[in-house]
């Protein structure tokens, strides 16, 4: 008799702890993990762009040209899903964020920036700025 008590009140004390792990999980984590997933892919495009900053825009035949294309495409989708992403993010981790320096709502503005600038100067301001703003490792070359 004992037995099926304890383990009725286990099962009973189950149902609400898997609950709540799932909605942990989803509305916590998940985002968190999703913004450390969008911060790899932001810093690895722009390793792999970095060449098609400095390019001569009047030879539209040129792989860099078509490069440069892609990078804007790029960078615009990830202002994007750094926009959309950023308010789904709970307190605590933007509480975090402010108090590590790493400030993604900031970062938009200079992804977009980066994106559309010809101009190589502004281009390479613009990358400094992203990788201060969120915190991305700098690769010495």
């Amino acid at each position: 008799m004992e037995d099926s008590t304890v383990n009725s009140i286990i099962a009973l004390l189950g149902v609400p702890i898997g609950v709540l792990t799932y909605y942990f999980n989803k509305l916590w984590m998940e985002p968190y993990f999703e913004y450390e997933k969008l911060r790899a892919r932001i810093n690895s495009d722009l390793l792999y762009y970095a060449d098609a900053v400095e390019i001569d825009m009047k030879n539209t035949e040129c792989l860099l040209y078509k490069k440069y294309g892609e990078r804007m495409s790029a960078f615009h989708r990830h202002a994007a899903d750094l926009l959309a992403l950023y308010p789904l993010l709970p307190a605590w981790h933007r509480i975090n964020y402010f108090e590590t320096r790493e400030y993604p709502d900031k970062a938009v503005g200079q992804l977009l920036r980066y994106a559309k600038h010809p101009d190589p100067f502004e281009a390479r301001e613009a990358e400094k700025e992203i990788k201060g703003l969120l915190r991305l490792p700098t690769i010495l070359s």
